[in-house]
């Protein structure tokens, strides 16, 4: 049992890892666009921001695991949107929490 994040967690694959976390004991901390803990866009630098510093706040700077799941697919015909959530919300999500991670016992991401 532990502090979870996981992105993308209000549909799809990150609403399922979000249930098997949850049914595990974990206490899971969701960002999404609507229906999460954190809402914001992961498409907007602005929106990556928030999303680390709200994460943070709400696990206390202690953060057992992290699941990288907001994406968005085909059907989306804006590439930057994609780029910027898949590729930028991705990777700036994992480095902004890195930190909380440290040193966490068995923590992973």
């Amino acid at each position: 049992m532990g502090i979870a994040v996981v992105t993308g967690s209000a549909s799809g694959i990150g609403a399922a890892v979000r249930a098997r976390l949850e049914k595990n004991g974990d206490r899971v901390i969701g960002i999404d666009l609507r229906n999460a803990e954190i809402e914001v866009d992961l498409s907007t630098p602005e929106g990556r921001e928030q999303s680390i510093a709200q994460a943070l706040e709400a696990c206390g700077g202690s953060l057992d695991r992290l699941v990288v799941a907001a994406g968005l697919g085909a059907h989306v015909s804006d590439v930057l949107k994609i780029a910027s959530v898949n590729y930028f919300g991705a990777v700036e999500v994992l480095d902004g929490l890195r930190g909380a991670m440290e040193g966490r016992e068995a923590a992973a991401a």
